[in-house]
């Protein structure tokens, strides 16, 4: 354990740069970048009337101005070809975010947030603090306050307001990483249940970043070997994975680690479950279905939905190979996916019991005639076959046994 853990210590010093240590860029905000700079007028505003401009005949709809946040001071503006967009949900504010036209009395519409009772206190306090954040000229002032700003956020309902957070904070966690601390991840993940739908992806990604950002997904990991040398040495090699910024190095750590540690890296593979890059992500799957813990199942099926590719394979693989009743339900998801139907096949087989049982059944029966088919079928008809099971729990005893 010793001389392996110490080998994969020695990599190149040059791809050990600590996020923690990077200084902070003064950088635009996220909301600036994507759509604030992009536009000359952001106004609060209520729908007064479509009319039609006489000299030009173009239809354009009045707003009347409740406040302004950036551009002139004004009363009304007048925004061409609004539409469905601009003219819905006529009896709520709004916040419209404009480009002048040549003219510069017609507005074209970029963006709308319909200010619904979620919205009308959020939105409008958030556009004041970014105006006025902007206004900082010391890049650690402005983003420590993006970063009070954006967790306060992300409390919300809002979908707008929700939404900014969490594409600011992962930019953040590039920029200002040292303002992250292990409660906020915590805050962060405990706002899955209630983000809205379309957010969730991007505070996946975020908690993800922030995990491998702090490490917390690899702690307790070391414990996995008594007090002694061998957890000393393991717990360095983590915290050089963790240092590391290229995922295919901390994929060659990981097999360096596995290689030294064996299953005794079933807990650094499932908090690597949580890495940002689904390569690493894709190996770690690997090694959890090559060691076969039942306890493994949690962290191979978490965000399942949102994996795909290689990564989606090895996790369905790997869910298989823990040959759990409880790992059916979510792999039978992915198969009407004609990219991932072969792998969930075999983790149903795998799996067995009379439920698995069925659904093979029914597989093979839709398959029987249909062209291009018949090697598929070949495999179904293996997996039900006698020899199937036998061939299974020799591969479970010789992993077993190669990975003690």
């Amino acid at each position: 354990m010793r001389q392996a853990i110490f080998v994969c210590l020695l990599l190149p010093s040059v791809i050990l740069q600590s996020v923690a240590q990077r200084p902070v860029r003064p950088a635009k905000s996220w909301l600036h970048a994507a759509l604030l700079d992009r536009v000359g007028v952001v106004v609060r505003a209520r729908l007064d009337s479509d009319e039609i401009l006489p000299l030009h005949e173009i239809q354009v709809t009045r707003f009347k101005v409740l406040e302004t946040f950036k551009g002139a001071a004004r009363d009304h503006v007048l925004v061409g070809a609004a539409g469905a967009r601009g003219g819905a949900f006529k009896d709520l504010d709004k916040i419209l975010f404009l480009k002048p036209l040549k003219s510069g009395s017609i507005h074209e519409l970029v963006d709308v947030v319909d200010l619904t009772p979620r919205d009308e206190i959020v939105v409008p306090k958030t556009l004041r603090a970014y105006f006025r954040i902007a206004a900082e000229k010391l890049p650690a002032m402005r983003a420590r306050s993006l970063f009070n700003l954006s967790l306060t956020n992300v409390e919300t309902r809002s979908v707008f307001a929700t939404r900014v957070a969490y594409n600011e904070l992962l930019r953040l966690a590039d920029e200002a990483s040292f303002l992250f601390k292990v409660e906020h991840l915590d805050q962060i993940q405990r706002c899955r249940e209630t983000a809205p739908r379309a957010s969730r992806p991007t505070l996946t990604r975020l908690s993800r970043k922030i995990s491998r950002l702090l490490g917390a997904h690899l702690m307790g990991a070391e414990e996995a070997f008594p007090p002694g040398p061998a957890r000393a040495e393991l717990r360095t090699a983590i915290s050089q994975f963790r240092r590391m910024q290229a995922p295919e190095n901390r994929v060659s750590m990981m097999d360096s680690m596995a290689a030294a540690a064996k299953s005794r890296l079933r807990r650094f593979c499932e908090g690597a479950m949580l890495d940002e890059s689904p390569v690493v992500r894709t190996r770690a799957a690997w090694y959890l279905g090559e060691f076969g813990a039942e306890r493994s199942l949690a962290a191979l099926t978490r965000d399942l939905s949102g994996s795909t590719g290689d990564e989606l394979s090895a996790r369905i693989e790997a869910i298989g190979k823990t040959g759990l009743a409880d790992g059916l339900q979510p792999v039978l998801v992915f198969l009407g996916a004609e990219s991932s139907v072969d792998a969930v096949l075999l983790a149903i087989a795998r799996i067995g019991g009379i439920d698995a049982s069925n659904v093979l059944e029914r597989v093979e029966r839709t398959l029987v005639g249909r062209p291009g088919e018949e090697e598929r079928l070949r495999r179904i008809r293996y997996y039900r076959s006698e020899s199937f099971a036998p061939a299974e729990a020799k591969r479970r005893r010789d992993a077993k046994k190669a990975w003690l």
